[in-house]
């Protein structure tokens, strides 16, 4: 099958093309798409531009989608000159091509997923839509227990199957989390953004917020250093960026948004997790129930070689690591109010969760 052309601009997106697309993923077996209905569904981020299209066949058949969702890059200079520099195009393409097919987290199915070898700005993903019958987390509202506890079992099907693999050695794309010079550019980012996020949100911070946001900045790549065994960690793994969906005893829990992807240790994931979407209070009653609830899952995903005290010690370190996301996600973005508060409560989550972790024993 002839791999279908690299669109990167949804004007250009023409029925022709998503039948090649579709075709090429196995997916059209017979007719073609003759027409579309095209809607943007772009959230708040600006890295891309995603856009549903609802599809007319010329032979319908109830097992070819109906419709599929597909992301495009930012038109925001900015965000479009951030996305660049930090290969976040290039980030979720592979996913989809090289890390999905082996591991067992649930996310959308990518049809299709290419980017410009000669220009990380151009790229597409066109997936499966998933909305309905799921619906996208409310960071804002926040994430009941019951949704933690299967995103966490989800989460340890993303680490364990590739935890300290040696196919992660090849894998030259992939940005390391933990290495020195990433933890020194981050430090400098962090010391450079601290001072005018003070000034913007300082009179919602109390003394002790502030004096570990600044006592971080002086350590900070020196507190991620770990030797625990390296995975590949989704980055930004918070309520936004899940899909939920009801079902018979329980709910169902999908991940998307892989631009962030890296290579990392799996505490960092679970601590930024908790700290973003769960309330202080639920996080307190529930932390070590789902600490476990991970980290059991982990090992059934064969991971044998890391007792629960290292997780848990890990776990403490990386409470810290989502401050400096959120803290970069304020400038990264548009600013808008609900893109403050988020970051804002990102921020204090994990604040609160590093004093009550004691974590000013590590920095």
């Amino acid at each position: 099958m002839v791999k279908p052309k690299l669109i990167s601009d949804p004007s250009q997106v023409t029925s022709e093309w998503l039948t090649d697309v579709l075709r090429y993923s196995g997916t059209l077996t017979d007719g073609e798409v003759v027409s579309f209905v095209t809607t943007s569904i772009t959230g708040t981020g600006l890295m891309s531009r995603v856009f549903r299209f609802e599809l007319t066949y010329s032979k319908p058949d109830p097992n070819y989608p109906q419709t599929v969702v597909a992301k495009f890059p930012s038109l925001d200079e900015y965000s479009l000159g951030l996305a660049a520099a930090q290969n976040f195009y290039t980030f979720e393409v592979n996913f989809y091509n090289e890390i999905k097919p082996v591991v067992g987290i649930k996310t959308c199915n990518a049809y299709f997923a290419d980017i410009d070898p000669n220009d990380n700005t151009k790229f597409v993903i066109v997936m499966e839509n998933m909305v309905p019958p799921y619906s996208m987390g409310d960071q804002d509202v926040g994430c009941t227990v019951e949704e933690a506890d299967v995103a966490l079992r989800e989460l340890a099907r993303l680490h364990g199957p590739l935890w300290g693999d040696p196919r992660l050695k090849n894998m030259t794309w992939m940005r390391k989390k933990v290495a020195p010079d990433v933890l020194k550019f981050e430090e400098s980012l962090y010391q450079s953004y601290l001072p005018p996020f003070l000034e913007r949100f300082s009179g919602r911070l109390d003394s002790a917020s502030i004096d570990l946001l600044e006592r971080l900045g002086k350590s900070y790549s020196k507190v991620f250093v770990s030797d625990t065994p390296q995975t590949v960690i989704h980055g930004d793994f918070r309520f936004d960026n899940f899909l939920i969906k009801k079902i018979e005893g329980g709910v169902d829990v999908a991940i998307v948004d892989w631009q962030i992807m890296q290579l990392g240790h799996g505490a960092c994931d679970v601590a930024y997790f908790i700290g973003s979407s769960l309330t202080g209070t639920v996080r307190k009653e529930h932390e070590q129930t789902l600490l476990k609830t991970y980290y059991n899952e982990l090992c059934r995903q064969g991971v044998d070689n890391y007792s629960f005290d290292q997780f848990f010690n890990d776990y403490r370190r990386y409470s810290l690591t989502g401050i400096f996301s959120a803290i970069w996600g304020v400038f990264a973005v548009q600013q808008t109010e609900r893109s403050d508060n988020m970051f804002f409560n990102m921020i204090a989550g994990y604040i609160s969760m590093a004093l009550d972790l004691k974590v000013t024993e590590i920095i």
